[in-house]
């Protein structure tokens, strides 16, 4: 491969990176973890019931889905980065790892009526739409859990550090 080659296709690959980043910005959230004492204030928040389904919007490397499958829970992550999909579903594919289970989709696409929590560390420029969404999908009775960002004209129940408790 001469050198034109060579940069030709590190251009590409340079295109391509930045234009799956915005889109996935565009569309949801950067990735960034979230912290062991935080998943654990979810599940206690939480209150998992054997059976309860709970979704985790924008579910990242899975951690959070796992740790609520871990405690009883039937968790359904939504990731649509195709990287952390894939490290995310082998986590969740490893023995012990409770009822979760990771999908490459967006959850913009995805009735989210059948869940009885919804967990998510969206970003403002989202939580708007998300607001909306929840407002008609969400099953009376329902629970979100926010890290950090508030969903617009829901009262907030109950605080927990950075995590914000909603109740439909």
């Amino acid at each position: 491969m001469c050198h034109n080659q060579i940069m030709d296709l590190v251009y590409l690959i340079l295109i391509i990176l930045c234009t799956t980043a915005l889109f996935h910005l565009r569309n949801g959230a950067i990735y960034v973890p979230t912290d062991k004492k935080t998943v654990q204030d979810i599940i206690n928040i939480l209150d998992i019931r054997p059976g309860m389904k709970i979704a985790d919007l924008g579910s990242g490397d899975g951690r959070i889905v796992v740790a609520l499958a871990q405690a009883g829970a039937v968790a359904t992550g939504f990731e649509n980065n195709p990287v952390l999909f894939v490290w995310s579903w082998l986590k969740a594919k490893k023995p012990g790892q409770g009822r979760a289970q990771i999908r490459f989709q967006s959850f913009w696409h995805q009735d989210l009526g059948e869940f009885d929590a919804i967990v998510v560390f969206g970003m403002t420029h989202i939580m708007e739409r998300l607001s909306k969404k929840l407002q008609k999908e969400l099953k009376p009775g329902g629970v979100v859990v926010s890290n950090i960002f508030e969903l617009p004209n829901w009262p907030v129940s109950a605080r927990t550090g950075n995590l914000r408790i909603y109740r439909r």
